[in-house]
């Protein structure tokens, strides 16, 4: 599924039969190359009176924004667990069932959800569901990435250029440092590559009580070169305010023994938490991505099942359908569908004549977005999107 493509669920008249309308449908989409159209199945739930629909107008919009941010929220740490820039459509499913499939196949659940409840009840079990998803969501994670970036911070250490990496015990051995003197000191320079015939030549001026001949090379990287010099203790200031106007770098470090065993040990148990944290995380979130998109298309189908009400009547036919099309299609199936549904002269709602207080109201979220002489409204399918 590329970028480029869009999801639309629409609700058309079901006249003269709700099979006949989906045909018609069926042919119109057939005809733009690469576009495709499949039934989108909404049971029939308890509707309510006509304010009551309107109220859950208002409701749907902000259940739709949160379980659209939920998606993306859980996407996100996806992402970041898998150590991905952004995630791959094979990376997130409803189940077994690609994000597409899932909604080409639509089926509601009646077992989450019992369409024997009304609309206030089931919008309250979504909800119910987001927020238990959402706490396990927010300590999983956080345990995880507390782990993971002390894992970072200590690979960290020996990361980076000679001038400036924390940890040395990889490159250095007891043999390259004079321990328990009180008077000599082994010190480490990284000298930049190109200057380093410069520090053969020059580091015994740098200060008069550097031993002569007493530097040689410890280790060399692309841009620098770690050397070690000894001296006396008392000019290490000195030396280091020195050399670093002749583009020398004196590390501050001081030989451990043990060092390099304690940041193995360290480093290896943090990698095993790492990993006894991440797989058990990575199917934890693609296993709840699938439950709350699978809810997320939920709340879709109960706007679009609330919207047909209003604009055909409870009593009128209607046929839902998903379609898939390609962003260069949009224009002209727009025009294609607005030929075919769209009646003389109309300008606003297809919703009964305007005749309380409530029908005003409904005019007036109508008029607050764009008008299609259908129902519509668009999904976020793409890795792009959902991002």
């Amino acid at each position: 599924m590329t970028e480029r493509m869009q999801c639309w669920i629409i609700s058309i008249p079901g006249s003269p039969s709700a099979e006949e309308a989906y045909l018609e449908l069926k042919e119109i989409i057939d005809r733009f190359k690469g576009c495709s159209v499949a039934k989108f199945n909404i049971p029939a739930m308890k509707g309510g009176a006509f304010n009551y629909l309107i109220k859950a107008t208002e409701e749907v919009p902000k259940l739709e924004t949160e379980s659209e941010s939920m998606v993306g929220r859980i996407g996100v740490n996806l992402a970041t667990v898998l150590e991905k820039p952004m995630l791959e459509d094979g990376d997130v499913a409803v189940g077994e069932v690609s994000l597409k499939d899932y909604l080409f196949t639509f089926k509601w659940d009646l077992n989450k959800y019992p369409i024997t409840q009304n609309l206030d009840t089931i919008f309250g079990l979504i909800r119910k569901q987001m927020k238990h998803v959402d706490q396990q969501r927010d300590a999983k994670v956080r345990k995880y990435m507390l782990v993971h970036e002390l894992l970072n911070r200590c690979e960290k250490r020996r990361q980076g250029p000679l001038t400036t990496r924390n940890y040395l015990g990889d490159l250095v051995t007891e043999e390259d440092f004079i321990l328990g003197s009180k008077f000599l000191k082994t010190l480490l320079v990284a000298v930049p590559r190109p200057l380093k015939d410069q520090w053969y030549a020059s580091y015994e001026r740098l200060h008069e009580e550097i031993v002569p001949r007493s530097t040689k090379i410890i280790s060399e990287e692309e841009d620098y070169v770690l050397f070690s010099v000894v001296v006396f203790g008392r000019c290490e200031k000195e030396l280091r305010e020195v050399s670093k106007k002749q583009g020398f770098f004196v590390r501050d470090y001081e030989y451990k023994e043990n060092e390099m065993f304690e940041f193995n040990q360290e480093i290896s148990i943090l990698y095993s938490e790492n990993s006894k944290l991440q797989e058990p995380l990575i199917r934890w979130l693609k296993v709840q991505f699938g439950e709350i998109y699978a809810a997320y298309i939920h709340v879709k189908a109960v706007k679009v099942h609330i919207e047909s009400l209003l604009r055909y009547g409870p009593d009128a036919k209607h046929q839902a359908a998903v379609i898939f099309l390609d962003e260069c299609h949009v224009k002209k199936l727009r025009a294609a569908l607005q030929q075919k549904y769209s009646t003389p002269g109309e300008v606003g709602s297809a919703g009964p004549p305007k005749k309380n207080k409530d029908q005003a109201k409904y005019d007036e979220v109508v008029e607050s977005v764009e008008y299609y002489p259908y129902v519509f409204t668009k999904l976020k399918i793409t890795i792009i999107d959902l991002n």
